[in-house]
């Protein structure tokens, strides 16, 4: 942003950034999508001068009421920012007229009344016949801001619903624990692969999980109060893990799979189970990386390292990962040491 040229650069940061709390469904919108194209129109429209368009970016006249403040802000940048966060057409239409001179929108835009999309309209018919289970008629024309508080409260209906039934409840909880599962699997390395080498401790780490996601987080189990007991716990684990055993790899991991085994000179099939193959695919990546030679920094670090602290010189040739990996856990030994 600069105005040292009577310019604003509205980039995608700061489009999205001043964009954010604007609520609606509209996958078209242009804002969103961060259509420049789209915003440059809505923009001249509005009466501002665009001088520059870019991919992710637009260069707008910006010269009255400079103020040092926040960066450097103008009058032009105010009215911009309150246009793009303008939470319903009324009160994009009284931004407007608080601004006469900038009142130049084109009444063929198809921007200026912001019409609510066919795919909002479609999610709107698609809440009501779940609520309601009969199609809903919009007959009138109704701008996105109208449709959006509607699809708002049916959104909280459908909520309160699921909050209500003690199966959805349940299930909301199992996506939540499977999901959880799976990425502690993969952080610590894949522990355990079965439901039998759980331990008791490995549950009350996920019982104090639990409690803190319930403080936090606004889920459909959290919001329903849902505290599972020991063996509800044990039962839903053993579930998920079962679950994630049966998982199907991709055929972009059975290929890397089969590649690491060429490499490696591994004759081996791949295991039915998907956290086993997962696990070997981990370790047999991390083998595969320890055999890529050594790079000339790696290695002029390492000798110079070494001389430092045992005063003896070291030839390395056809260098690996793992060699290099070897003398600095060394180095380290002797680090503490001394």
């Amino acid at each position: 942003m600069t105005y040292s040229n009577g310019t604003f650069n509205l980039t995608t940061t700061k489009l999205k950034y001043w964009h954010r709390n604007v609520i609606h469904t509209d996958n078209h919108c242009f804002v969103c999508k961060g259509d420049f194209k789209d915003i440059a129109r809505y923009i001249t429209t509005a009466g501002l001068e665009v001088v520059e368009q870019g991919s992710n970016f637009l260069r707008i006249a910006a010269v009255t009421g400079y103020r040092d403040e926040f960066g450097g802000r103008t009058d032009e940048t105010d009215y911009l920012y309150k246009l793009v966060t303008a939470s319903s057409e009324e009160e994009r239409r009284k931004i407007i007229e608080e601004r006469p001179h900038f009142n130049e929108f084109t009444k063929m835009s198809k921007n200026t009344e912001w019409a609510a999309s066919q795919e909002q309209i479609k999610y709107l018919k698609q809440l009501h016949k779940k609520i309601y289970g009969k199609e809903l008629d919009i007959t009138e024309e109704k701008d996105r801001f109208t449709i959006s508080k509607q699809i708002n409260e049916y959104l909280k209906l459908i909520e309160l619903e699921q909050i209500s039934n003690p199966q959805k409840v349940k299930k909301s909880f199992n996506r939540w624990l499977n999901g959880y599962l799976y990425r502690y699997l993969q952080e610590y390395h894949y522990p355990f692969i079965s439901f039998e080498e759980l331990t008791d401790d490995f549950y009350k780490e996920l019982y104090d999980v639990i409690k803190k996601v319930s403080e936090t987080e606004e889920t459909i189990w959290v919001k329903g109060n849902y505290e599972p007991t020991p063996s509800e716990l044990k039962k839903s684990t053993e579930s998920e893990i079962r679950k994630l055993q049966r998982k199907k790899p991709t055929t972009k991991q059975t290929n890397l799979f089969m590649n690491l085994c060429e490499r490696l000179s591994i004759v081996e099939s791949i295991p039915n189970n998907y956290l086993l193959f997962s696990k070997k695919l981990a370790d047999y990546s991390q083998k595969a990386n320890n055999l890529k030679p050594a790079t000339e920094k790696q290695i002029t670090t390492i000798k110079r390292l070494w001389k430092n602290y045992s005063s003896e010189e070291i030839d390395f040739k056809n260098a690996t990962q793992e060699d290099i990996q070897k003398y600095f856990k060394e180095i380290e030994i002797k680090n503490k040491l001394i």
